[in-house]
């Protein structure tokens, strides 16, 4: 699964996976997570979600969550999303949203 964490843009990658989360109320922060197969259903229909990659731990600051959660929400608004794959656009559309409220970025964890 791919964990989603909602994060200021000044947290390192490194910093939070070294600290375990150490010094984060995790439960305030936490966004959600992506299984594998979620995953490949957004990446087809929008290839930019691999700016969250499945297989690996990665960060997105708040000017490139803002930017993917303006795409999916336009996916999602232009109804040219398949009805089948609506809710797992929804998820991830419900994350971002989150951490664009905060003016924060995303920490992803593979585990």
């Amino acid at each position: 699964m791919l964990e989603l964490y909602r994060v200021l843009d000044d947290v390192l990658l490194d910093q939070f996976i070294n600290s375990q989360g150490l010094g984060y109320s995790l439960e305030k922060i936490y966004l959600g997570g992506l299984e594998l197969e979620e995953h490949r259903q957004l990446t087809k229909i929008v290839p930019e979600v691999n700016s969250l990659p499945y297989f690996e731990d990665s960060q997105l600051k708040s000017v490139q969550v803002k930017a993917l959660c303006e795409l999916v929400d336009t996916f999602i608004r232009s109804q040219s999303i398949p009805k089948d794959k609506l809710i797992v656009f929804n998820k991830l559309g419900t994350m971002l949203d989150s951490a664009v409220q905060y003016n924060e970025g995303i920490i992803a964890l593979c585990d």
